[in-house]
């Protein structure tokens, strides 16, 4: 505890609301064996795929920007791009950041789309939301009043709450976790934009945080996949090498792993 002495007591909610969130995620932490027959690659012949792609990198066609989830203070998101930088390049123009000390979604809109404009200015850009970074992201690709918000193109999500967080939740005194509560204004101010960016949803089967089936927006088949063994469905799909890899295919505009129409969620999965 010495670590924590004179640490904010808001800091402090945060830890301890990260403690639950973690439960949770290691809740559904075993490999679940369902397979999905839409999206058949496996976690070796996916390390595999990086592997080559690493050997023949292409350019990045817009920057490429990591939101990092709720409790991250910036080293999961960190790592996401790390992977990704497996791929593209050193050099390639990827950047990453958390909202562990932002209190609300409107300082973490402020400050994403501030560091990026003056990263990369105000053109086009690709997305990746970890989790809450998923919803963030959505905010920033909005007009809030006076204020313009970024050009994302595509934003892939990993287990990002677009349907709200399932029953286990921390108890709401974080305004964080109170706009990813189902039916919150939050999610439903950004679920009555049209002009949101093109969402593609990844989801781990065994997820206790948010659920399979809340990981995806209405109207978008969620692509789901087994969990991998001994892993915290949740808390470790920033690094699932299966998802990497198919977000790598899609912004090398290469053909995805995915195949459509993409399998719903198996029988019994519970929201």
């Amino acid at each position: 505890m010495k670590m924590l002495r004179g640490v904010r007591p808001a800091v402090c909610v945060s830890f301890a609301l990260a403690g639950v969130f973690c439960l949770g995620g290691c809740a559904g932490s075993f490999a679940t064996k369902t397979g999905n027959p839409t999206f058949p690659i496996t976690v070796d012949d996916a390390r595999s795929e990086l592997l080559a792609m690493s050997q023949s990198p292409v350019a990045l066609e817009r920057p490429l920007v990591v939101f990092g989830g709720y409790g991250d203070t910036g080293g999961a998101a960190r790592d996401c791009a790390d992977l990704l930088r497996i791929v593209f390049g050193e050099d390639a123009p990827i950047d990453s950041f958390a909202f562990f000390f932002d209190a609300d979604f409107d300082k973490g809109r402020t400050k994403a789309i501030a560091r990026i404009r003056r990263r990369f200015g105000d053109g086009p850009i690709d997305a990746v939301g970890i989790s809450m970074g998923g919803l963030i992201a959505r905010y920033s690709a909005m007009d809030v009043g006076p204020s313009e918000g970024l050009e994302i193109v595509t934003l892939f999500t990993m287990g990002t709450p677009h349907r709200g967080l399932r029953d286990f939740t921390p108890p709401p005194i974080d305004a964080k976790v109170r706009a990813m509560l189902p039916e919150s204004g939050m999610l439903e101010l950004l679920d009555a934009q049209t002009d949101r960016p093109a969402i593609v949803p990844y989801v781990r089967l065994g997820d206790g945080i948010v659920g399979p089936r809340n990981s995806a927006p209405e109207g978008i088949d969620v692509i789901w996949m087994p969990n991998k063994r001994f892993s915290p469905a949740h808390l470790e799909m920033h690094e699932d090498e299966r998802i990497i890899a198919d977000i790598a295919r899609r912004l090398r505009r290469e053909a995805s792993y995915v195949l459509e129409p993409r399998a719903p969620l198996p029988g019994g999965i519970e929201p």
